[in-house]
């Protein structure tokens, strides 16, 4: 059971990256991930995440996010309105893929919340570095950025 726990929360802390990088990605990733067993999901407060409705919003929010990260009044994602955000993100990802997974929500929501501060910070510390060290502009290290969460976020959701 434990390796079961360990592998579930290292699937939850994949997710906190991403919800750490790009908030809204990490729900439409899992949002698309969780339609294809939508039983897992059933009866709980979790279940709308498997709806085509919510695939198709939570989709809209993650480009909506992707285009505004590059605008230059977009607050840092180290802000506590944004930071929040992503740790929510990542905490009530983590929470369904556990009980998705019959594994505990409370550490799914810890692991998921945790490791989304984490991509914030590791998001934020690559475009400081990105236009410091190599002079790129920030809405050029924010589309390397946004290729990396997808293409890693879709490593992680399994599409």
């Amino acid at each position: 059971m434990a390796t079961t726990l360990t592998s579930t929360l290292l699937h939850v802390a994949g997710y906190g990256l991403i919800a750490g990088s790009r908030s809204m990605s990490a729900p439409a990733l899992f949002s698309r991930a969780a339609a294809r067993h939508p039983q897992r999901l059933a009866g709980t407060p979790f279940e709308v995440l498997t709806s085509a409705r919510a695939q198709q919003v939570l989709t809209i929010a993650a480009v909506g996010e992707l285009v505004g990260d590059k605008l230059p009044f977009t607050p840092s994602r180290l802000d506590p309105f944004p930071l929040g955000g992503r740790i929510g993100s990542g905490a009530i990802i983590g929470a369904a893929l556990c009980r998705a997974a019959g594994q505990s929500v409370i550490w799914g929501g810890l692991v998921g919340g945790v490791t989304a501060v984490l991509g914030a910070w590791l998001g934020y510390t690559w475009r400081t570095l990105a236009a410091k060290q190599l002079h790129l502009p920030s809405p050029v290290s924010g589309v390397i950025e946004d290729a990396v969460v997808i293409l890693a976020g879709r490593q992680v959701a399994g599409l």
